[in-house]
């Protein structure tokens, strides 16, 4: 029998606690950071699973010659700062053109212990569009439960 899951989605995280948002503006662009968290009642204290997600920096680069833009590449930073290790996550982003055309893409990665942070980076295709603005729109963090 495979070890049942537990799945901590935004929609659970609105009812527990509140989601901090980050508000970053970098030139003409706006990042958003994102805290998720829930808490598990067991045994012993308990077991808070809570990360955040913020956005770094983000570039988009134009070949002139070609006439067009490339995709563009997302650095960002997750912090576990939860009391427990989650073992998973995705993390959804939204990059809107200037048309208002809106992309959106993930990225997923291993979890890892309490009070780390990692940085990480990912690529959002435009169809050759330029990018205005780029946001963490979703977020979900997995425990297996051994």
């Amino acid at each position: 029998m495979p070890a049942p899951l537990i799945i901590i989605k935004e929609v659970c995280m609105k009812k527990l606690l509140p989601i901090a948002t980050i508000l970053l503006v970098m030139l003409f662009n706006v990042s958003i950071g994102h805290s998720a968290s829930c808490v598990l009642e067991g045994e012993g204290e308990n077991q808070i699973i809570q990360a955040s997600f913020t956005i770094t920096e983000w570039n988009q680069d134009y070949y002139e010659y070609l006439e067009y833009w490339s995709s563009v590449e997302i650095w960002y930073e997750i912090t576990n700062i939860g009391n427990v290790e989650f073992d998973f996550y995705y993390v959804w982003f939204d990059v809107t053109c200037e048309d208002e055309s809106i992309y959106h893409d993930y990225d997923c990665g291993y979890g890892f212990a309490p009070g780390k942070t990692y940085s990480e980076h990912t690529f959002v295709d435009t169809a050759r569009k330029k990018a205005i603005k780029v946001e963490i729109v979703d977020y979900e963090l997995t425990v297996y439960d051994f």
